[in-house]
């Protein structure tokens, strides 16, 4: 029976019961062989590379390995016409950025319909102006009569007060005025000091 899915074992070249390192090794020597890096150009060495890479991540881990075993041996006992393949044959073997795709398109269409479902329901224009009367303001001068303001004095110079003076700053102060006080005192230097 044909598989629309890749055989991972026919992919590395090895039985289904090889033996872990038998499918490292596997994975290594087609590696090597078919990496981009030494074929440049070719365009099919980049796919080759990847379907080498994931049946290399599905054989290597054994739940995984068990998995598609087990998915492997339900597609040859069934019966199906060529070319259709059960979608828990295509499960295990699709790669990871198919459900990101999946997800992005549901995602896009979902939108898509929330912005026309939301068109449909808002109004377009916008809504009617309130009538003139109603948006006419109401003159304060013919509802309440008008007082008149007080008058703003002119400017005057604020009164000079004395500083207060107080028995513990007069001392101070007439330090000042003397003249005597200019600075700290200078330190002495110790003669026990470094």
């Amino acid at each position: 029976m044909k598989r629309s899915a890749p055989d991972h074992y026919a992919t590395l070249h090895i039985s289904r019961d090889a033996s872990p390192e038998a499918v490292r090794r596997a994975w290594r020597r087609l590696a090597q062989k078919f990496h981009p890096d030494r074929h440049r150009g070719a365009g099919d060495a980049a796919a080759r590379m990847a379907g080498i890479n994931v049946a290399y991540g599905v054989l290597s881990d054994p739940q995984s390995r068990q998995r598609y075993d087990s998915d492997l041996d339900a597609a040859m006992h069934t019966h199906t016409p060529a070319g259709a393949g059960g979608a828990s044959t295509l499960l295990p073997v699709m790669p990871a950025w198919s459900w990101a795709l999946l997800v992005a398109v549901l995602s896009v269409t979902l939108l898509t319909l929330g912005l026309v479902a939301l068109r449909s329901r808002a109004p377009l224009a916008a809504p009617p102006p309130a009538p003139l009367a109603a948006a006419q303001p109401v003159r304060v001068a013919e509802t309440e009569p008008l007082v008149p303001a007080k008058p703003i004095p002119p400017w005057t110079e604020p009164e000079q007060r004395q500083a207060l003076t107080s028995p513990e700053t007069e001392p101070v102060a007439r330090l000042v005025r003397e003249g005597t006080l200019h600075g700290p005192a200078p330190r002495r230097r110790d003669a026990n000091a470094p």
